[in-house]
């Protein structure tokens, strides 16, 4: 599917927003799958999030990008990425490995 297509070549969620998004709330609806293989191993298909925070003050300006823990991790399915664009105002975007 699309879905497990972003979670295998998608590199992370990059999210770019003024509001803070409740990662919390869209982990726990949307939670990575899982896979058991055959050497006992867990899998975690899906994202990581990092998020771009901007501050501004009267004269400076500082730009910073958070790359959250595994805690993070997400399934990127359409529903996911239209929450996470919600709750962003639209700035949430799968970014992919060239190569």
């Amino acid at each position: 599917s699309l879905a497990d297509a972003r979670a295998r070549f998608g590199k992370y969620l990059h999210v770019s927003s003024a509001r803070r998004p409740d990662v919390a709330a869209i982990v726990r609806e949307f939670p990575p799958k899982r896979e058991h293989t055959e050497h006992g191993e867990d899998l975690l298909h899906g994202l990581r999030v990092r998020i771009a925070v901007h501050c501004a003050a009267d004269d400076a300006a500082a730009m910073a990008e958070l790359q959250l823990g595994e805690g993070s991790r997400f399934f990127p399915c359409d529903a996911a990425l239209a929450a996470w664009n919600a709750q962003a105002g639209g700035g949430a975007n799968v970014v992919y490995e060239l190569g």
